[in-house]
């Protein structure tokens, strides 16, 4: 995989934010993290080098050719606007978000990143991928992944009417969700589950060594040694203690948003 090299500027850094899962559970909370986003976006703005959403900023996203979900105004806008000033903007496909048909190319600029990239940046590498179906086990949705994946489904899943494609697609990403929210209070499943993505990045750390992997899915913030003193970096989700991975000329490190 070829890194794209993103150049620095004085004391500037590269920012990530995973799983934000805008949508859910409701408009009223939803809207408040989407405030708490842009303003952050705000905040960095005058130091940012390049932007990566490491998947799941929205909780059900579907592009038809001609509509896109409802909403979301307000960070789209604040998104544009980094993308006008000439921030690169990474938008990597997660679970919740993944069915694109180029709008985010063509209205704020975004660089969609379908799985994983590395990426070149003061004189280190990163490699960054959302994580769903990294690691060896999770093998029922690996396959689900792959079926959710396929072009030719998406393209018929298109075919049906905007309004209820959609309804399909929330009740099915509300109803993954609460089937799995007791694995998430589970202590144990959820340390496994970081395993998983740890002895992924250890196998590619034999392909092709890098400096840092940075991941998120799991919704839990961890940071992790690996091999020839790499970092697995998890940035964990908004939902109780918003985050944002910040690389910069120390490394690369999770930082709480507002900090």
């Amino acid at each position: 995989m070829k890194p794209i090299d993103i150049q620095h500027r004085g004391n500037n850094s590269i920012y990530f934010v995973s799983d934000l899962h805008l949508g859910l559970p409701d408009i009223e909370t939803s809207h408040n993290r989407e405030r708490l986003f842009i303003q952050w976006l705000s905040s960095i703005e005058s130091q940012c080098d390049a932007l990566c959403i490491v998947g799941d900023l929205f909780d059900v996203w579907f592009e038809y050719k001609r509509v896109v979900p409802r909403g979301h105004v307000r960070v789209l806008g604040a998104l544009a606007r980094l993308s006008d000033k000439g921030i690169p903007i990474y938008f990597f496909k997660g679970n919740h978000d993944a069915w694109l048909r180029g709008y985010l190319e063509e209205e704020i600029g975004a660089i969609v990143i379908d799985d994983c990239q590395v990426f070149s940046y003061r004189e280190r590498l990163a490699f960054v991928t959302h994580g769903d179906g990294k690691g060896p086990e999770d093998l029922g949705y690996k396959r689900l992944k792959k079926v959710f994946r396929n072009p030719f489904l998406f393209r018929l899943f298109s075919l049906i009417h905007p309004n209820v494609g959609l309804r399909i697609a929330t009740r099915f990403s509300r109803g993954s969700r609460k089937k799995q929210e007791h694995l998430r209070l589970s202590p144990k499943t959820v340390e496994a589950r970081i395993h998983w993505h740890v002895q992924y990045c250890e196998r590619k750390q034999k392909e092709f060594p890098v400096d840092f992997y940075v991941m998120g899915h799991h919704h839990f913030s961890t940071t992790k040694s690996l091999a020839n003193g790499a970092s697995y970096i998890n940035l964990g989700a908004w939902f109780d203690q918003p985050l944002c991975g910040i690389w910069n000329n120390e490394g690369l490190a999770p930082s709480p948003v507002g900090q």
